[in-house]
């Protein structure tokens, strides 16, 4: 039990100094760079040196959050970047804890390395996420702002009585209407918005809602006509991914059978795998295993991927 106790208390304090791990790799750059630098005086050097390390510190730990940051807000992920370090951290003493009831010392160590991996691959596979969202709501909101251009409203206002009520279109087009309110043109606001999100489809939702306000002329049939490409061509995308799907779920299931198999022989007999774990062929034979099971995955992943 204290074994296990003492793996516990040194994976937690890991984890806590990755934290640490970039503000003291800018420190040391920062601090070498001062040495290499021609000294001016005797007395301003040592005055210069804090600052510099410093800042470098508050400036390596300004690029991680604003990483993380983009990374949470492409993901849609409704937390802030406190909140997804402390889940991290409880990824790795969950993970380390499992591992040590399964495997001991070597589950603990397995178990800490998922934990500190499996939270950015999370995140990594639901990159884009908001761009997807803002895809699919795209049509159904151009075709509620066609019904009120029938009406005879005007565009912007059109634009605010089919507003979505959440979700990362919501957010961008309340961005759009603060340009407006606050005096700008709506092509300009939908010029920004397109630039901050290059897509095709956000292209042409901008330039069917600027069509009346540039040019003139029928702005209702323009926008519906936007809408209903839009919603063809998710139509065909989402017959695609249904046909991609098999192929994908026999890469998920291929990469995942090992790795359960590996935990099930773990509580049923958990001696069994002391080869494995115990000798340094089995420990080469075990990383090589994991090494070509993720390879496959990704293999198979590019393959069903969509372009």
């Amino acid at each position: 039990m204290s074994d296990a106790f003492g793996y516990t208390v040194a994976i937690v304090l890991a984890a806590m100094a990755l934290r640490r791990i970039p503000v003291e790799l800018c420190r040391w750059r920062a601090r070498r760079r001062s040495r290499l630098l021609p000294q001016r005086t005797a007395g301003r050097e040592p005055r210069a040196k804090a600052p510099r390390a410093a800042s470098g510190g508050r400036a390596a730990a300004g690029r991680f959050r604003r990483l993380l940051r983009r990374a949470l807000d492409d993901a849609v992920v409704p937390c802030s970047e406190p909140q997804a370090v402390a889940v991290w951290v409880a990824a790795v003493v969950v993970g380390t804890g499992s591992g040590l009831l399964l495997a001991s010392g070597f589950g603990a160590v397995a178990g800490a390395g998922a934990g500190l991996l499996v939270p950015p691959a999370v995140l990594w596979a639901a990159r884009r996420r908001r761009e997807r969202l803002v895809v699919e709501a795209l049509p159904g909101f151009l075709e509620r702002v066609a019904r009120s251009l029938r009406a005879g409203v005007s565009t912007v206002a059109a634009i605010a009585e089919a507003l979505p009520s959440d979700g990362p279109l919501a957010t961008d087009l309340r961005g759009v209407m603060a340009d407006v309110r606050v005096g700008g043109s709506l092509p300009a606001a939908l010029d920004r918005w397109r630039q901050r999100h290059p897509l095709a489809e956000v292209n042409l939702a901008a330039a069917a809602l600027s069509i009346g306000t540039t040019a003139g002329g029928r702005r209702a049939p323009a926008v519906d006509g936007v809408a209903a490409t839009l919603r063809e061509h998710r139509t065909a995308q989402r017959e695609v991914a249904s046909l991609a799907q098999q192929g994908r779920l026999s890469g998920l299931l291929i990469a995942l059978l090992p790795l359960c198999f590996l935990a099930l022989s773990a509580m049923i007999d958990g001696g069994s795998l002391g080869l494995l774990y115990g000798s340094p062929i089995g420990v080469f034979c075990l990383v090589v295993g994991l090494a070509l099971n993720a390879v496959a995955f990704v293999w198979m992943h590019r393959i069903t991927r969509l372009r």
